[in-house]
């Protein structure tokens, strides 16, 4: 989480169909890290990886 400004903001369109949040945002680093664990221990086999990086317009390394 420390990549996370303290004050993050943070949306999701499951935060407002799996919670009773239905603005879908959360501000806060330690509102995004506890909303986040959950989701974790609801999916422990939940992994990630990288398929692609894509690069923006205005962006400056690819």
């Amino acid at each position: 989480m420390s990549h996370y400004a303290r004050n993050v903001e943070y949306f999701s369109m499951f935060l407002a169909q799996r919670t009773d949040n239905k603005s879908g945002r959360l501000q806060g680093r330690d509102n995004v890290k506890a909303y986040l664990a959950k989701g974790l221990e609801a999916y422990p086999g939940l992994n990630f990886r990288l398929i692609d990086v894509l690069v923006g317009v205005s962006s400056d390394s690819a």
